[in-house]
């Protein structure tokens, strides 16, 4: 029989759907490109074709609609898991560790005034046909 484990997070995690991209030192100047699943102000989870070993730093910029530039960050991935989808395969979570001071404040309060109209963030991005909710 197994444990639930007790919930230790810090921030509240709000769905989203955002566009990221990231890379790793092992892959430098190799940008994938893929959607936020859900994100909070200390970090994030999202889908991947590629399988990150855990515990490895990432460089990320998280393209907010309604932000004039992404924010940039550098974080730790502490989780990885398999999913159903065939060209995304793993899951990742990872945690912040590098914000600027004044990207983290400004995605502190945007995640905030997002949870308290309890609204999801909202961002959808394909070829033909984007739509983005300021």
């Amino acid at each position: 029989m197994s444990k639930l484990s007790k919930n230790t997070r810090k921030h509240k995690r709000l769905k989203s759907f955002f566009l990221l991209k990231y890379q790793t030192d092992a892959k430098a100047g190799q940008e994938q490109i893929t959607n936020v699943h859900d994100i909070s102000a200390g970090g994030l989870r999202f889908q991947t074709n590629q399988r990150l070993p855990q515990n490895c730093i990432i460089k990320l910029a998280i393209l907010i609609p309604s932000f004039e530039e992404p924010i940039e960050a550098e974080a730790e991935v502490v989780w990885v898991g398999q999913t159903r989808k065939k060209n995304m395969p793993y899951a990742v979570a990872v945690k912040f560790t590098k914000v600027s001071g004044k990207a983290e404040k400004e995605l502190e309060e945007f995640l905030q005034k997002m949870a308290k109209e309890k609204k999801n963030p909202f961002f959808i991005d394909l070829p033909q046909f984007s739509v983005r909710k300021k």
